[in-house]
């Protein structure tokens, strides 16, 4: 039983997102405002939009790290000097003193390296301490094996230490179970905590993001948090998504984020171009980008650094060497003061001032007067990373004492090159990253993979037992020095590291992962051959979980494909039950309509199971859902269906049985066939109350409220979406609040409630941007109500998605299909025919499209017509579009409004009054106002066409009523239309 309610809750997002809307992307989450801001923005490139704003198996877990290897550093003064930069100090604390206010910032740091970033945020770190706000802080690093989402490990770890358990749970509420699942320290505090339910990917995503951010918004009520985020052009994708996501939620917090990272290092395609380019659209960003000293300032610097007053002359040559650049003037410095030279009157001679042309040259010249014992230690621990453990140097030393090992980390700390960690002993980090990389990039190939080899080793009998929960920072080091250990351990931890990359939700982070052992072993990430191997197998079934959670809607083929390489072995080799399970979790995650591959799969896994069992009919419900949706047979999908029915209810299974029926009902709607649809929504309702799980209640209720739209009940619709919005705003999950989100605008929306359809739609578009169900909606809104400035907006993303989206009989290409002409006749100008145009042609070419699908395409082609005066091209669709009688067309108009539009054209003038009265019918009995307003004034315009007595007298009612109810709903375009034709009549 439990088996198949985590199999439904896994299909709740995939079968919603089916049956009503696009798969969003994976970059989760942008506000009305960014969207807005790309429709009309296209040709900078991002920094320029930045600047402009400113001007089955357990998995082991890989976070949970000793402190002998990456750990966050305190926030604590350096007594470090700090010269200049007056203006951005301002900037930083004027920030500071907003986010203690309750309105939250992100300031990001910009610059070249050695800039001075760092001591800039150290010395606002200072002041927020001694004001009273708490410093935490997150750094990111540069290929040295730490696990995704590092520096909000780092920032969350600090915060929670600073809690005992009670208050802890308090602070995280329910999200507390997401957190833990990256931050394993949340679970010792709370021993008792349940594990957080399996989710599709996106959804899981969101909600580990917002229960991060409910939980350090909340904390930051007691004390003002300043998120000290260090490097961020080394940042994992997801550090940069959950950067994103709090960004666009912090305005209302005593939050401020404080981020440096290297400008010249973010080329466009970058991700953090693209987070910059989101956080650029909030009022509360900003940016500073910091330049070079002036030659006042680089004096100052040196005074302060070498403790003597300059000389002019040598001011000069030390800014002309190193061009104002804050590290490289601070490095010459040491470096005179090491040779002697500073104070001497030497140093104001030609010949005796000679300065490295670039800071990785100064710390080399620098690592000359070192002994040869320091170099190597300077030079492994280099390899290690910024941060390094005297025990792991140990480790790679065994010949030598531990005071040895001492002394040359002495040395090297009293020339300032690296520096002791406050209050963690035995913990090292270079003064600056620029140092570390100096030294490793001065290794060669050869010996750099032989110290990659020796630290592998080191640390993997040090871990012993517990290494395979290290794996990211194992593979790192196995994989840099395959060339010497050989590829087959590169593998396995590469493998460990991406499945445990993939369960803390991050994505991105787990397909390079697994890549990299595909490669490792040899094994092409695309093409057809089977994998050689399980390794291999697991590897490609990972990455194509991985691409199913990161790309696109129409790229989703190439991620079956990866799977369907696992399973082809898995096939060879006889193991049933990894082929159903690659089946079953790409049958619940894809989400298009088109051929996906995925039927092959099932139809195979199927012959390999019992012809009774519960899997069976798991794998039915699945293929019934894809024949019909993929193959457009609808009998042959009910029928595969009905033995899902059957198995199910044979075995008493009830969960099984609802699942069969959620497929069913998708089967049945996108036939149009409705009244099905209604019955199986009502048949799984009655028994979802045995299941007692919420995302399946708000799945089920979906489907009664879709097919209850669609035939007129609209008052049990708004019912049933009203208690959706109830479980979907408890459960607090991406996917099932947005479908509860969209479902209750819908209903708003058709009622002429527009303020309501706006906030419901608002919200829905700030958590899933990318849906094309509410672009559609709020698309249709806002022409109708006269707001042609938005609706354009509003059209251009639909538009924008159409242009993302594989050709072929997708949502996005039946709603653009349908939406221009509805919108260009409501405004009297052609808003796009080509496009529709063009969109119905694909449509109606596709051998798979379902009902659902062409009769868009044919009432946009029917709807066009009309308005090109074009009869006999609109009397071509009457008849395909007869379906449609007595339903709502894609939540867009009534269908008996469309054929008497259609009918009118065609000169069928009875059967236009007939299908007139209908639709008057149809929206006064269901409450659908505005479309009633629309028939009454279409309908008066048949009659003054008929131009008889008793026609006008109707005429002349039907308009009063159209003129009543478009005034009250402030329908600007409508009442223009009726007012016109009143003043025709004289009335």
């Amino acid at each position: 039983m439990l088996e198949i309610v985590g199999i439904i809750a896994g299909i709740v997002a995939a079968t919603s997102i089916l049956l009503f809307g696009s798969r969003g992307l994976v970059d989760l989450v942008r506000g009305i405002a960014d969207r807005k801001k790309r429709v009309n923005d296209h040709s900078s490139t991002v920094q320029e939009s930045v600047e402009a704003v400113t001007s089955p198996p357990t998995i082991p877990d890989a976070t949970e790290r000793p402190p002998s290897l990456l750990t966050e550093i305190p926030a604590v003064s350096t007594g470090a000097v700090f010269v200049g930069r007056k203006r951005e100090l301002a900037t930083l604390k004027s920030a500071l003193e907003d986010a203690v206010a309750g309105r939250g910032r992100v300031v990001m740091l910009a610059g070249e390296p050695g800039i001075g970033k760092t001591r800039l945020v150290e010395e606002l770190a200072s002041y927020a301490t001694a004001t009273g706000s708490q410093v935490l802080w997150g750094r990111c690093y540069e290929d040295s094996g730490a696990p995704p989402y590092w520096p909000w490990i780092e920032v969350t770890r600090a915060r929670v230490r600073d809690f005992d358990a009670s208050q802890l749970l308090e602070q995280m509420g329910p999200g507390a179970a997401h957190i833990a699942e990256i931050v394993p320290e949340v679970r010792v505090k709370l021993p008792g905590l349940a594990a957080p339910p399996e989710l599709e990917p996106e959804q899981a995503r969101f909600q580990l993001f917002d229960s991060m951010t409910t939980f350090l918004a909340n904390t930051s009520r007691l004390q003002p948090l300043v998120l000290a985020l260090e490097d961020l052009h080394w940042a994992d994708t997801s550090s940069l998504r959950m950067l994103d996501f709090l960004g666009s939620r912090i305005a209302n917090t005593h939050l401020m984020v404080v981020g440096a990272y290297r400008d010249e290092e973010i080329p466009p395609e970058h991700p953090l171009s693209q987070t910059l380019g989101s956080l650029s659209a909030e009022p509360s960003f900003r940016l500073e980008t910091l330049r070079r000293f002036s030659a006042e300032e680089t004096a100052s610097l040196i005074e302060a650094t070498g403790g003597l007053p300059p000389t002019e002359d040598l001011v000069q040559r030390i800014q002309g060497h190193t061009e104002g650049n804050p590290m490289f003037v601070g490095e010459v410095v040491r470096l005179l003061e090491e040779q002697g030279g500073l104070d001497s009157s030497e140093a104001d001679k030609g010949a005796a001032l000679e300065v490295p042309e670039s800071v990785r040259a100064v710390t080399r010249q620098r690592l000359r007067g070192l002994s040869a014992e320091c170099n190597q230690t300077l030079l492994s621990a280099a390899v290690v990373g910024r941060e390094f453990d005297f025990g792991l140097l140990r480790r790679l030393f065994p010949d030598a004492t531990e005071a040895e090992v001492t002394d040359a980390l002495g040395e090297a700390t009293r020339v300032r090159l690296v520096e002791e960690l406050p209050r963690q002993p035995g913990r090292y980090q270079f003064s600056h990253s620029l140092i570390q990389q100096a030294l490793a990039e001065s290794l060669s190939t050869t010996a750099r993979a032989q110290t990659h080899a020796d630290i592998a080793l080191a640390l993997e009998a040090h871990y012993g037992d517990r290494v395979d929960t290290h794996a990211v920072e194992m593979a790192y080091h196995f994989t840099e020095s395959q060339a010497i250990l050989g590829p087959g351990r590169a593998a396995h931890y590469e493998l460990l590291a991406g499945e445990s990359a993939y369960s803390g939700h991050a994505y991105e982070d787990a397909l390079a992962h697994f890549q990299s052992g595909l490669t490792v072993k040899g094994v092409p990430f695309t093409g057809n051959e089977p994998a050689p191997d399980a390794e291999a197998a697991a590897l490609l079934f990972g990455q194509g979980r991985a691409q199913s959670a990161t790309l696109e809607t129409y790229e989703q083929p190439l991620a079956i494909a990866s799977s369907r390489r696992a399973f082809d072995y898995y096939d060879a080799v006889g193991d049933s039950e990894r082929m159903v399970f690659v089946s079953e979790s790409h049958g619940r995650a894809i989400a298009r309509m088109g051929s996906s591959g995925v039927i092959p799969m099932i139809s195979r896994a199927l012959e390999t199971v019992p012809g009774d069992s519960i899997a069976a009919g798991r794998l039915l419900s699945l293929l019934g859902r894809f024949i019909g949706l993929e193959d457009g047979d609808y009998d042959a999908a009910q029928n595969t269906i009905k033995r899902a029915l059957e198995i199910a209810r044979k075995q008493g299974d009830e969960a099984a049985e609802i699942q069969a029926l959620i497929s069913s009902a998708v089967v049945n709607a996108y036939e149009i066939n409705w009244r099905a649809a209604i019955k199986d929504g009502l048949r799984a309702l009655d028994l979802v109350n045995n299941i007692k799980d919420p995302r399946i209640e708000i799945l089920v209720r979906s489907f009664c409220v879709y097919p209850q739209i669609a035939t007129g009940a609209l008052e049990h619709a708004k019912r049933n979406a009203a208690d959706m919005l109830v479980l979907a705003k408890n459960l607090r999950e991406l996917l099932p609040l947005s479908g509860a989100l969209w479902c209750s605008e819908l209903a708003a929306r058709l009622s002429g409630e527009w303020q309501v359809s706006r906030e419901f739609n608002d919200q829905c578009l700030e958590i899933t941007p990318h849906d094309i169900r509410p672009i559609l909606t709020r698309t249709t809104m806002e022409y109708e109500v006269g707001d042609f400035d938005q609706g354009d907006t509003y059209l251009e993303l639909l538009r924008e998605r159409l242009r993302q989206t594989q050709s072929g009989p997708t949502l996005e290409y039946g709603f653009a299909t349908l939406a221009i002409p509805v919108v260009s006749r409501i405004s009297g100008a052609d808003l796009g025919f080509d496009v529709a145009s063009q969109s119905a042609e694909v449509v109606l070419n596709s051998p798979s499209s379902t009902l659902f699908i062409t009769s868009m395409a044919r009432a946009g082609l029917a709807l066009m017509a009309v308005q090109i005066d074009d009869g006999a091209a609109a009397g071509a669709q009457y008849r395909e579009l007869e379906p449609l009688r007595g339903t709502i067309l894609a939540w867009t108009m009534a269908g008996d409004r469309l054929l008497g539009i259609v009918a009118q054209s065609m000169g069928e003038l009875g059967k236009a009054a007939s299908h007139f009265e209908d639709s008057l019918s149809f929206c006064r009995d269901g409450g659908f106002r505005p479309e009633l307003a629309w028939t009454c004034c279409d309908y008066a315009d048949l009659l003054l066409e008929r131009n008889n007595e008793a026609d006008r007298a109707q005429a002349t009612s039907l308009l009063d009523e159209s003129l009543g109810i478009s005034t009250e709903l402030g329908m600007r375009p409508l009442i223009e239309r009726v007012l016109y034709r009143q003043k025709s009549l004289g009335t």
